[in-house]
């Protein structure tokens, strides 16, 4: 009896240092998120203060690489943050960021859209198979 009242409180223990350390992990991933989305930003800031931008092909295709990137890693720090929402509380940068752009990000389309590519795709690989 000793020794199974020592294996759950154990058991206990442990779980509770597995939840903070998935809260963590959740936190910085937002973190991560949020960040790659500002140092988006700033390359396109960067990018369309370059002199010739208005005239140059090649500058305004790479900006609007960076501008999808710029959108799918909102639509990720959107999600996340949605997903986590019971577990961590983002920052208050990480908040008002979101607000800001709220208008910008439609994620239920983004995940539909993928959603059809993908089935397109699995739909192409039936053919090869004849």
């Amino acid at each position: 009896m000793k020794r199974s009242a020592i294996d759950a409180h154990t058991l206990i223990a442990r779980c509770c240092e597995e939840i903070k350390y998935l809260e963590s992990e959740m936190s910085n991933a937002l973190a991560d998120y949020f960040n790659q989305c500002l140092e988006f930003e700033s390359r396109l800031s960067l990018l369309s203060s370059r002199v010739g931008f208005e005239h140059s092909n090649f500058l305004q295709g790479l900006y609007s690489i960076i501008a999808h990137q710029l959108y799918d890693e909102r639509v990720q720090l959107f999600a996340a943050c949605d997903m986590f929402k019971k577990y961590v509380t983002p920052s208050l940068e990480v908040t008002d960021y979101i607000v800001k752009h709220t208008g910008e990000i439609n994620v239920i389309d983004h995940y539909s859209a993928d959603e059809e590519v993908a089935s397109d795709e699995d739909d192409d690989s039936d053919i090869d198979d004849y």
